[in-house]
């Protein structure tokens, strides 16, 4: 199944269009509705999106070209590098203006329990510094970004 990452901002935000003739990185304004309503449900009032990669959905947002099974091309990997290091990018500069909230899903059933429940952990996000080929998005906690005029990620 594929990742969903969803953020919840106090403040609108830039997004970027997904483009199939150069697909890379893209925030998509979302709706508060579906899967993306129960996120919704935790953070009434918000703007809410959607971030993708260059593979049409979040996978592309992790990069695990250090395991010896990657079955990805070596041009896959690094279009999956650079959405990381985009999206990295895009965060810094949004929470320059804006409190974040980032949360990342394959959504599997217990989670929609939990969402409805309202038993999300949520925690500071950990910023990429220095981008080594291996990225994880912690999955299933609310990755908190404060506003901050010098955001250090």
């Amino acid at each position: 199944m594929c990742l969903c990452v969803y953020i919840a901002s106090d403040k609108p935000l830039i997004t970027q269009e997904y483009c199939k003739s150069k697909p890379g990185f893209y925030v998509d304004c979302g709706e508060a509705q579906g899967q993306a309503g129960l996120f919704a449900k935790l953070y009434p009032g918000q703007h809410y999106y959607e971030a993708g990669s260059h593979m049409g959905c979040a996978c592309g947002l992790e990069n695990y070209s250090t395991l010896p099974d990657d079955p990805r091309s070596e041009s896959e990997r690094n279009q999956s590098n650079q959405d990381v290091v985009d999206f990295h990018a895009w965060l810094k500069a949004q929470s320059k203006h804006a409190t974040l909230r980032v949360f990342c899903t394959d959504w599997p059933n217990e989670m929609y329990a939990a969402l409805e429940a309202q038993a999300i952990e949520e925690q500071p996000f950990v910023p990429l510094v220095d981008f080594e080929e291996e990225y994880w998005m912690p999955e299933d906690v609310v990755l908190l970004i404060e506003k901050s005029e010098e955001t250090k990620m």
